[in-house]
């Protein structure tokens, strides 16, 4: 079992569960549920591997195959969708595990080039309501200084129809481009287990840094699920959200074109529990 072939390790290096936790930030709690092969304390299936690969690095072990090891006693099948990692060193935490990211979400498209093609869009709207705007404002102009002969029998009129303009250029400036997709930045101030869903694919699966500021993109969608709410300040699309939660809370937030959506907690997921996950 995973959880006696750590607990032997450990104890060959002569550790003790708290060293185990300071090395790591892992609960003592968490870790003893995995020595003793009782996951479902665990606060959910994303954390549980990335506890047992933060335990097995830290103690200088096969995390690759310790994983293999837990899919095969967990019962779970092997996933059959092709997924290519890229070069993760920017992301990747400063002590004892790697996070997981892709760069090809769909076939024949890379995630770099969707997030390009979403700028791209994103700019031409706005050159388009730019030169709108221009032509309103000339049409304007040339309402002022047009004579057709019938101005000084309908000075009213004429009024009339300059305001009229004015009002239509002033909502054309006031109106904001809709953003074409969904681009979320994080800051951590603090360490936090972290997992990232872009459009349903899972893109990153680890423990960042404090310090760290990491970014998603997507077109539809971005999920983050977060060890350590408190230690995550979120903005959407430009807009700051502020704190995902409390400090030491288990959430998942769900952010979409308009924002971001009503809140569930994973801790109710997993029956009331939460705390600080990485």
């Amino acid at each position: 079992m995973i959880g006696d072939s750590l607990r032997r390790e450990r104890e060959k290096q002569q550790k003790t569960i708290k060293d185990i936790e300071q090395g790591t930030s892992i609960r003592a709690l968490y870790i003893e549920a995995i020595e003793k092969g009782e996951y479902a304390k665990l606060p959910g299936e994303a954390y549980t591997k990335g506890f047992i690969r933060n335990y097995a690095n830290f103690l200088g072990m096969d995390a690759n195959e310790l994983i293999k090891q837990y899919k095969d006693e967990t019962g779970q099948a092997e996933p059959t969708q092709n997924i290519e990692t890229a070069d993760t060193s920017a992301y990747t935490a400063e002590k004892y595990e790697k996070p997981v990211s892709v760069t090809h979400l769909e076939s024949g498209s890379s995630f770099k080039e969707r997030v390009a093609e979403a700028r791209d869009r994103s700019h031409t709207g706005r050159n388009l309501l730019i030169g709108a705007i221009a032509l309103v404002v000339i049409a304007g102009g040339a309402l002022l200084f047009m004579d057709d002969g019938s101005d000084s029998n309908q000075p009213s009129q004429t009024k009339a129809a300059t305001q009229t303009e004015t009002q239509n250029t002033q909502k054309a400036s006031n109106a904001t481009p809709k953003h074409d997709g969904v681009d979320v930045k994080v800051k951590f101030n603090a360490r936090c287990w972290t997992e990232a869903k872009v459009d349903g694919k899972s893109v990153y699966e680890g423990t960042i840094e404090k310090g760290k500021t990491m970014s998603w993109n997507g077109k539809q969608n971005v999920v983050l699920r977060l060890g350590n709410a408190g230690a995550a300040e979120i903005s959407c699309n430009g807009e700051d959200i502020g704190k995902a939660g409390n400090v030491g809370e288990v959430v998942s937030r769900t952010f979409t074109k308009d924002g971001m959506k009503a809140d569930t907690s994973d801790a109710s997921k997993s029956g009331g529990q939460s705390g600080k996950a990485d």
